[in-house]
């Protein structure tokens, strides 16, 4: 029976951080994209309302990251 030579060490596991799904921020450019549109077309509250969601995920990307957003 041999023994494993210790100059060849084991493949270390992979540290790459995980990833954004590249779905993800398409997902949500698209989604921000329809919302724009939708405060160019309305007026009054229901543009208020639209221009709302889209400034609160550009603030839930700032504080918890793209992970933390509809992008991620």
């Amino acid at each position: 029976m041999s023994l494993p030579d210790p100059a060849v060490a084991p493949p270390a596991p992979s540290s790459v951080p995980r990833g954004v799904d590249p779905r993800g921020p398409r997902f949500g450019a698209g989604l921000t994209a329809v919302l724009l549109v939708v405060v160019l077309l309305l007026d009054g509250p229901g543009a208020l309302v639209a221009l709302a969601a889209v400034v609160a995920g550009f603030l839930l990307g700032t504080v918890r990251g793209v992970q933390g957003t509809w992008q991620g």
